[in-house]
Order: structure tokens, then sequence, then C-alpha cells
């Protein structure tokens, strides 16, 4: 991992010991050992005490095994609730948890006067306020706080910038609200705004924001009879180690005990395709204008919050769920399990037709750990080719601007008179200003592609590259498809005209 911290080294540590566990089948033998394994010093280093530190590790432990964290007052020992892991089909939702222990109730005081406060004359700051909350005593500035209403004329309006804005990581990174701060000050998520982009885990500088993992169940399912198929996002070139190519990674995923791995970039080709015919048959017309999108982030963002829209989306289901939905066609017995960068597929895949198309979801980060704990060494596989291969134009769905690029190409393949003036947006942010834009009716556009993440599916949270890194090496590994087209691809049906 490029982007490795503290916080980064415990998550990663609890994964894969809790995989190691699992795959020798010993969780319930031995799971009350791992906060002790992983914190192993007498002295802390992050937190106040070597126990408040443990105790945070086991709540990422019952994460980790895809379970709820502890509420107040609960006391459960983890060899309790090893059972109930096992049992478990697949995590449930909410599946962003914020673990109380670790949170380290951030001050919500948005506005504060600084030092740097010189007890001007002019006192602008006072005079502008709407809710007369700036006071002058002892020869500087003061804000009421209980008068404040944090509208930040004052920041602006203050000559020496004496006037600091503070605000929570996670509410900064969030964009659209579903981060508060509770009377005690400890964060909580409103889930009816939750959009499970996952900008908040990343963002938390005391690792109190964490998701559900598939861990222990995707190991199960290993154990079982039926054969078990990775599928795996268009993204993962280059996420599991600088030089680590498809083939090798194939083969380690056949030597963890998976029937195969398959490329969800096939599952890109068949929304290309259908997508394609959809924007030539009713845009504009049936729709003034269409969104198109393989972020369940951003999907979910239009159907939450800005619903006087969501009839512009697309009628396809995302790559993850086509992909799946073929593999179970071709191989009716088979389990499938999706690999990617994203903490909204977990949700998504709890939803129909996902659900049946999709048996679990991990992050790379997730599999990353499998693999160190089943002692896999990627770099010394040998190159596996596997027989399913998808598109340059499915490949680069990966990447911002890729699934816009994939659909005109394949307009223009099936209707070159067709015009097409596309707008792209990136970062759950600027997603939701253009989606305001869109719903006032002021869009000039006639396709919309919306990423959560910056960068695209690249710049994900359970990505371990850097999204710059990651975009260059999927541009790279698309020129290597035996397909140029989406229609070029013969698993990708063409679907039937409306």
């Amino acid at each position: 991992m490029e982007h490795y911290t503290e916080i980064d080294k415990i998550k990663l540590a609890v994964y894969e010991e809790v995989a190691r566990l699992a795959l020798q089948e010993q969780l319930r033998q031995r799971i009350d050992e791992l906060p002790f394994l992983i914190v192993e010093r007498e002295q802390p280093t992050s937190r106040c005490c070597v126990y408040h530190e443990r105790a945070v590790v086991t709540e990422r432990i019952r994460l980790a095994m895809g379970l709820d964290r502890r509420k107040r007052r609960e006391t459960e020992r983890l060899s309790e609730v090893v059972d109930q892991a096992l049992a478990l089909d697949r995590p449930e939702e909410p599946m962003i948890v914020v673990i109380e222990s670790a949170c380290d109730a951030c001050p919500i005081d948005r506005f504060m006067v600084t030092d740097a406060c010189r007890n001007c004359m002019a006192h602008a700051c006072k005079n502008v306020c709407p809710k007369q909350a700036i006071v002058i005593a002892n020869q500087r500035a003061y804000i009421d706080q209980e008068r404040c209403i944090e509208c930040g004329k004052c920041a602006q309006a203050c000559p020496f910038n004496a006037i600091a804005e503070v605000v929570r990581p996670c509410m900064r990174a969030c964009g659209i609200g579903a981060i508060q701060g509770h009377r005690d000050r400890k964060t909580i998520i409103d889930y009816r705004k939750c959009v499970s982009c996952g900008h908040c885990i990343r963002a938390c500088p005391f690792g109190a924001i964490a998701d559900k993992s598939a861990i222990v169940q995707v190991i199960g399912l290993l154990k079982k009879e039926e054969p078990v198929y990775a599928a795996i996002a268009p993204s993962f070139i280059g996420q599991f180690g600088r030089g680590i190519v498809p083939e090798q990674l194939r083969a380690a995923f056949r030597q963890l005990g998976f029937a195969d791995m398959i490329e969800v970039a096939i599952g890109a080709d068949l929304v290309a395709l259908e997508e394609a015919h959809e924007l030539i048959n009713e845009v504009p017309g049936q729709k003034p204008f269409a969104i198109t999108t393989c972020c369940p982030s951003f999907r979910t963002l239009v159907e939450k919050h800005h619903s006087k829209i969501k009839g512009n989306l697309f009628d396809s289901q995302s790559p993850m769920v086509l992909t799946g939905q073929l593999i179970k066609e071709k191989l009716p017995r088979a389990r499938v399990v999706f690999i990617g960068p994203c903490v909204a597929k977990k949700v998504e895949a709890l939803q129909s037709p996902a659900r049946e198309a999709i048996d679990a979801v991990l992050t790379f980060e997730e599999m990353m750990a499998i693999f160190k704990a089943g002692e896999i060494n990627l770099a010394a596989m040998e190159s596996c080719r596997g027989e399913w291969e998808a598109s340059r134009t499915g490949r680069i769905f990966a990447r911002s601007g890729g699934v816009t690029e994939a659909l005109i190409s394949t307009v223009k393949k099936i209707n070159p008179t067709k015009e097409v003036n596309p707008v792209r947006v990136e970062g759950i942010k600027n997603c939701d200003k253009l989606l305001r834009t869109a719903e006032a009716g002021r869009l000039t556009n006639n396709l919309v592609e919306g990423m959560a993440c910056t960068g695209g599916c690249v710049g994900g949270p359970g990505t371990m590259i850097k999204e710059v890194v990651a975009t260059k090496l999927v541009n790279d590994y698309s020129q290597k498809s035996p397909y140029f087209y989406s229609l070029d691809n013969p698993l990708a049906t063409k679907p039937k005209e409306k």
C-alpha cells in the first residue's frame, strides 16, 4: 500500500489475522488472543493506554467478521460471537459504522477566534454578524457559540484572517450532510442521507469510522463444494503489487481455492452496449438527458437526494451485477465474490437483483489480507491465462471518463450520426452540485457521468495505490485487450431493440 498510515497498518493486521484464523478453522479457539497479538506492546502509541487501543482493535475484529460493533453496555467476548459470524450469510446494513471508543469527539464549534485577533477598531466581525454573536472583551473578539449560526460571515470579514473555521474531517469529506455531531460530541451517521461512498473512512484521522467485512464468509464459501469465482473490478491493475500481472493474480486465486478469476470489465461491455441502445432510442425524447454511472454511491445520491431526476438514470444494471449474472448463467452452480475498490458495492450487493448475482463483496485491501494469511506469494506465481476477455472500452470503466468514452464509442459504432454532448463529474461534492444544476433545468448536456470518488473507481476507499498511478496502469492494460469496442466482444450480447 502506497498510503500506509498507522490506521492502515492496524486495519490490515486485523484483516490478515482474522483471515488466518478462518483459513485454519481456529476462530473459536483463538479469536480472543487477537487484540493482544495485534497490540502486543505495553506502552500506548496512539491512545491513552494499551487497554483503549486493544478495545478499538476488538471492535475492528467484530467488523472484520461481518458483525455490528458492540453497543454501549454490551460485554460479550469475541469468542462468544464467533458462531454468529460463521452463521452469517453476509454482512448486513449499516455497512459503515462509527467505532465509538475510537472517536476523539472532535470540537464541533465551527468558528473560533484565534490569537491573531488584533482588537481592531473597525470590528468588522462584530458588525457583520446577523445574530450579534461576536463580543469584544479583554482586548479581543469572542464568539458566543450559543448564538452562532455558523454562517461564516465573520471569518470572511476579518482583515487579519483571525477567525478559523474548524470542520470535523469526516464532516468535510462527506459533502452531503450525512455526518453529524452528537450531543456528547461523538460522530454519528445519518443513514437516511448516507450514500456509502466511504470517504469518511479515509478522512477520519483516528480510524473511528470503518466498514464491515465479508472475509470470514468468503473463506467459508471456499470451504464448500460449489465453485467460487472471483469477479474482479476493472480497477484491479497494480492494486496487488507493482509488476503483478493479471495471469499471476489468476493463479493466486486458484491456489487459494477459487475456481477462476473473471474480469468485471466484461460486464462493463454489456453495460456499454445496453446503454448505447437506450441513449440512441430514448435521448432526447423519453429522457431530455441520461445519467450513466457504474458507481453505486452516485446512483444512490441521485435516488436519495435528487429524486426529481432519478428517471433519467439508465435502466441497466451495474457491471458487477451483469458479470455475476453471466457467470451464473454459464456456470449454474457457481458462487460469485466481487472484489473491488468500493465500500458501496457491499451495500449494492444486498439489494435485488445484485443479491442473487453476487454472493459476497471484498475490497482489494481485504483480498490482499487473505492472500497474506494464506501465505501466497503473488510475485512467485506462474502465469495462468483465462478464457474470458473484456474489451479496451470495458476495461477503462475503472477511471473517470471511462464510462462516457466507452458509451460514446459504442453509440458511434451503432449510429454514427447520433450527437452526444457529455459532462462528467467526480467527487461526491461535485456530483451533488452538478445534480442540483440538472434538477434546476440548467443542464445543456444530454449525457451525465458521475463518480463519487476522485479519479473514478481507481480512487475508491478500498484501493492500495494512488489514483494517478492506477489510472495510467488501467489505460496501459486496456491496450492489451484483443477487442477494442464492446461490440467486438462475443460475450456481450446485443440487447433487443426497443
